[in-house]
């Protein structure tokens, strides 16, 4: 007899349907054919989630109201707080750098807290209303997104960096900011998507799914859930069904294209300027990379270069021969190119590292004509190179390999014949 629908899940890096175990050891189930983890089981998930949730909103106020950092040249003082990098951003022109950096360094991980608190804690009520249902279902497509602990790597390149040029402490919310990034990363690790799901389930916010996996599968690009072919919309979560990403291909090459064009400028225009006593110097990154060097900073230099030159381009260059391949239908590397898939998904957010330390430098050195630092237009470039990459990523359906990879063994066996 078929496995129980409610049970089958779809692998979102291969495609194939796995049945979810039904034991509740502390352990990861991955997918059989590609290594995907499917979900973490965890003890006690939903509480040490909910606990994660409310340390980290206690340490996202704190590092919301406390200074970041001080710095102080010639007997006077300036404080930075998160947002006060953004604001003269905008004064400089940089609008959109500004909006952007306020989206995924105070907005999107407020929402991510706030939102768990209300699944959480609405699922505590004595009758739970059914929209947070769609609150969780939500919540998985800010995890890209969310960039509190490259921040903070950003304050710590930016703190170096200020070293060389004035006296510059650490304050309080760098500190809370620690602790934010860790409630972030632990609520990650021992949140069980599929414990959620089943206590939903369990309150009656969603109907039960009924039958045997028999047939054509559609599985949920969201949750994972498999659904009869004939559905149009998933039974668990209520996203839309499609079998995969609509134009996935057209859309990935198109991001490409433009984070290539983008790349130039951002090369090639100075992402920063610094003015001391008159005299003004334009920083593009690699020159940045170069002065770290001279100043003996290996470790921050090659940090820098990485993040900021290294995996933008090898980020680029994996996608175009992802596209190639599947393009060509090959079937040659396939775990070995979903393996490559993952790991430019989870790498390239980090390439904002540069971007975050330009917001705090700005916000810092407004000393007049001793000393201040204003942004430059390969800023922007550069930060739209990391935005478009990552979409570009986020578009590419990875199960595409392993379909055309089907398509080429069977065609294969038919001409052997």
């Amino acid at each position: 007899m078929p496995a129980l629908l409610a049970s089958i899940r779809e692998c979102p890096d291969c495609g194939i349907f796995v049945e979810m175990p039904t034991e509740h050891s502390s352990v990861d189930v991955c997918c059989i054919k590609c290594g995907k983890t499917l979900r973490h089981i965890r003890h006690h998930s939903m509480l040490w989630t909910l606990t994660c949730v409310v340390a980290g909103l206690l340490f996202y106020w704190i590092s919301a109201c406390e200074p970041l950092l001080q710095v102080s040249l010639y007997s006077r003082f300036r404080w930075d707080e998160i947002g006060s990098g953004l604001q003269v951003l905008g004064e400089q022109g940089f609008l959109l750098l500004a909006i952007l950096i306020f989206l995924v360094v105070i907005l999107m991980p407020l929402i991510k807290l706030l939102g768990l608190l209300i699944v959480f804690g609405g699922l505590h009520l004595e009758r739970p209303p059914r929209w947070i249902v769609t609150i969780f279902r939500e919540l998985k497509h800010l995890n890209p997104w969310t960039m509190a602990e490259i921040y903070l790597l950003g304050v710590l390149v930016a703190y170096t960096r200020l070293q060389a040029m004035t006296h510059v402490s650490i304050e309080t919310a760098v500190y809370a900011l620690i602790g934010l990034t860790l409630s972030l990363t632990a609520i990650d690790v021992v949140l069980d998507q599929e414990a959620v799901w089943q206590e939903i389930l369990n309150r009656g916010l969603i109907n039960p799914i009924k039958g045997h996996a028999e047939g054509f599968l559609f599985g949920c690009s969201t949750c994972c859930q498999a659904n009869p072919a004939a559905s149009i919309i998933c039974l668990r979560c209520g996203s839309n069904l499609d079998h995969r990403k609509p134009y996935s291909l057209q859309r990935t090459w198109a991001l490409v294209l433009a984070a290539i064009l983008l790349y130039i400028p951002a090369n090639f225009f100075p992402v920063m300027n610094i003015s001391k006593l008159g005299n003004t110097q334009s920083y593009t990154i690699m020159r940045g990379v170069i002065e770290f060097i001279h100043a003996g900073l290996w470790p921050l230099a090659l940090l820098v270069f990485v993040a900021s030159i290294v995996i933008p381009a090898l980020k680029l260059i994996f996608l175009i021969f992802m596209l190639i391949q599947t393009h060509r239908e090959s079937s040659a590397y396939l775990l070995g190119r979903t393996r490559l898939y993952r790991f430019i998904e989870f790498i390239g957010r980090w390439s904002m590292i540069d971007v975050f330390m330009l917001s705090i430098l700005v916000g810092l050195m407004r000393f007049g004509k001793l000393a201040s630092i204003t942004a430059g237009n390969g800023a922007t470039y550069f930060a739209l190179v990391v935005i478009f990459s990552m979409l570009a990523v986020l578009s590419f359906d990875p199960r595409l390999m392993w379909d055309v990879g089907k398509k080429s063994k069977k065609s294969k066996v038919l001409a052997r014949l």
